[in-house]
């Protein structure tokens, strides 16, 4: 008898494992940032995101689709011009400002009695008032009711206006403009004391104690207003995204979502700019970025995913002001990168994560060790030919090939790969998964047993 040892055994093993793709095929607890969820049962109840629309670059397309997992999908109205990577590659719609809005049928859970709305936009100067969201009824006589995102006349300064029983508009002017760049505006609504809310660029610009009437039943709007008759107040320049909760979600999840927005269009937040992996000089990490924080003990948010794969939770030292925030390099997901790996044995995917682990000044903090699980789902074949190892560039210095890897995995099932108790993170460090084959066992040599002619 004679033996084939291990030698020509690995060629074919990773060739193998070299071939795997690693592909997204959507997660439907993943919200914005790792907040919420997109099945529908979370308080996550319209996120419009240009980035899911089919479309050719320069029509006009009359739907915008909501992926919050609750189907609110905006039909009607005679809808934008679809932008083919418009901003940092990612999609948006362009508003013209005299005719162009998408429009839904009122619909009440989309009427609450608080909520948080996130928007990503690129607003035009204009003499006219710009409507980003408008939620409203004006009927004859004092009454208002309802609420509006916008941008006013000239100086196109950012408002939130809301309705009254008994009253004119009550609004909440922020005055400050973002003409001609992108930018983010929050709206945030709860009864009581100081409970309206706006911000711009995660700075809050204005406060006031407002109590609002509900629109009883109009229909809502996105990019105009004027919604109980012929629309007005049309939104003039580019719009990338509308996220509404209905709820006022808490401060570190805010904080979250406005750095997973700044980094996928490229713009700067004024305050809680944590996120910094998203710039030139650290190799623009802008892609599907979610992140974990804590402002207080009331406003803590310690388990997300985002639209990724990658889902990061329990920190054992989180306090307070301290984030870890992550996202990738847009990478391809194939396993075939065999020279930057710390051994033969295993080829890495090409995707690259890297992460701020910061204070909301930005500030490098620790907030102990976390656990990692991998949602490998995409790639029916790894469970029966590959175990992940996850590799952690330690010293910082972009390359993984003098790095040791994390072999401590465990199996969930269902292709999810969990690491427990990570301690390799740290601010500004990249980390990514390597395939190992599974008939490559450590210390022990394999061979296969032939018999002789």
């Amino acid at each position: 008898m004679i033996f084939l040892s291990l030698k020509y055994m690995k060629h074919e093993l990773i060739v193998l494992c070299c071939t795997l793709l690693f592909s997204f095929i959507g997660f439907p607890q993943s919200g914005p940032g790792g907040v919420g969820t997109t099945n529908g049962s979370s308080d996550l109840v319209l996120w419009l995101d240009a980035n899911t629309v089919i479309g050719t670059s320069g029509s006009t397309i009359t739907t915008w689709n909501d992926i919050s997992g609750y189907n609110h999908h905006f039909t009607l109205g005679n809808g934008a011009v679809f932008q083919n990577g418009a901003q940092n590659g990612y999609h948006s719609f362009n508003f013209n400002g005299s005719s162009h809005y998408f429009q839904r049928v009122f619909t009440n859970n989309l009427t609450p009695t608080s909520f948080t709305i996130f928007a990503a936009t690129n607003v035009s100067s204009s003499n006219s008032y710009k409507a980003v969201i408008s939620n409203r009824d004006d009927p004859p006589g004092s009454a208002t009711a309802g609420f509006i995102l916008y941008s006013t006349p000239s100086s196109n300064g950012w408002q939130f206006w809301t309705g009254r029983a008994a009253g004119s508009w009550q609004v909440t002017t922020g005055n400050v403009s973002t003409a001609g760049n992108w930018a983010g505006q929050v709206m945030e609504y709860a009864s009581g004391t100081n409970g309206k809310k706006l911000y711009v660029n995660s700075n809050l610009n204005a406060t006031n104690t407002h109590a609002m009437t509900l629109n009883p039943t109009r229909p809502i709007r996105v990019g105009a207003g004027r919604n109980e008759t012929t629309p007005n107040y049309y939104f003039n320049g580019a719009m990338a995204e509308v996220i509404m909760f209905n709820t006022v979600i808490n401060a570190a999840q805010r904080i979250i979502i406005e750095n997973y927005l700044s980094a996928k269009y490229d713009y700067s937040l004024v305050s809680n700019d944590i996120y910094d992996e998203d710039t030139a000089l650290n190799g623009n990490y802008d892609h599907e970025v979610a992140g974990i924080g804590r402002v207080d003990a009331s406003n803590i948010h310690a388990n997300a995913q985002g639209t990724g794969i990658v889902r990061v939770s329990n920190p054992t030292n989180l306090g307070n002001n301290e984030f870890l925030i992550w996202g990738h390099n847009n990478g391809n997901l194939i396993a075939n990168n065999s020279t930057d790996v710390p051994h033969a044995s295993g080829t890495r995917i090409n995707r690259v994560w890297r992460v701020s682990e910061a204070s909301n000044t930005g500030t490098a903090v620790d907030i102990g060790t976390v656990d990692m699980v991998w949602d490998l789902s995409g790639l029916s074949s790894f469970g029966s030919c590959c175990i992940p190892q996850l590799i952690v560039d330690t010293d910082n210095d972009g390359m993984f090939s003098d790095e040791t890897t994390i072999t401590n995995v465990t199996s969930l099932g269902s292709d999810q790969y969990q690491f427990s108790n990570v301690t390799a993170l740290v601010n500004n460090s990249r980390f990514t998964l390597i395939a190992f084959p599974r008939s490559l066992i450590t210390n022990r040599r394999i061979t296969n047993r032939v018999k002789k002619d």
